[in-house]
């Protein structure tokens, strides 16, 4: 069965799509939607459910590895990570943006998202959907791109649908085609900040 493929728009998102959005979410269930750079998968961070689910459709994502969350906005990535002020002053600069940012994770972390890692990957992206969801959500998006095993051509909501619509729950689409890139990750845990990789976000307007 294929999931449902939910055609949106973002300025503002329709209350009765966020609504259903995160209802989806609140039930264990996994999306496909844009964000400012590529198609992304992304679930409730807290539901072990949910993410569990994610790890099987891209199954080449480290076991290992945590998926980074998306929030929306500094006071959010603030109860899952560390923001110390240098951090602080760094990230006002980057973000929102195309950036994924290493921090070291706030001690409350655990307790909100059953998550022991010692280590987190925030976005805070410009895509005013994703904003739209964790704020209605009131919590942060586990993510991970969908650029993997050829998914580099996937451009359309319509593609994603063809492709994983058996896996998912929800196909949500704003209706522009995405030329997919990777955010520009950098890692704020060391004493001096350091790219891990460059992407779209510009790493120099910040080192």
């Amino acid at each position: 069965m294929l999931s449902k493929h939910l055609f949106t728009y973002a300025d503002p998102v329709p209350e009765r799509h966020l609504d259903e959005i995160c209802q989806v979410l609140e039930r264990d269930g996994v999306l496909a939607y844009p964000t400012d750079v590529n198609w992304a998968l992304g679930c409730d961070a807290s539901s072990t459910k949910a993410v569990e689910k994610m790890r099987r459709i891209k199954r080449i994502h480290p076991k290992s590895q945590p998926f980074s969350l998306i929030c929306s906005g500094m006071s959010m990535a603030a109860k899952v990570a560390n923001v110390d002020n240098r951090a602080y002053k760094a990230l006002k600069k980057l973000l929102p943006g195309a950036y994924t940012i290493i921090l070291k994770s706030n001690r409350s972390l655990a307790r909100q998202i059953k998550d022991k890692r010692l280590n987190v990957g925030i976005r805070i992206p410009q895509c005013a959907l994703l904003k739209a969801i964790t704020a209605r959500l009131n919590k942060p998006l586990a993510t991970t791109s969908m650029l993997a095993d050829g998914d580099q051509e996937l451009r359309f909501g319509y593609e994603i649908q063809e492709k994983y619509g058996h896996t998912l729950d929800l196909v949500v689409d704003l209706g522009a085609e995405i030329n997919p890139v990777e955010t520009t990750i950098i890692d704020f845990t060391t004493d001096i900040p350091i790219v891990i990789r460059k992407g779209a976000g510009n790493a120099e307007a910040y080192l």
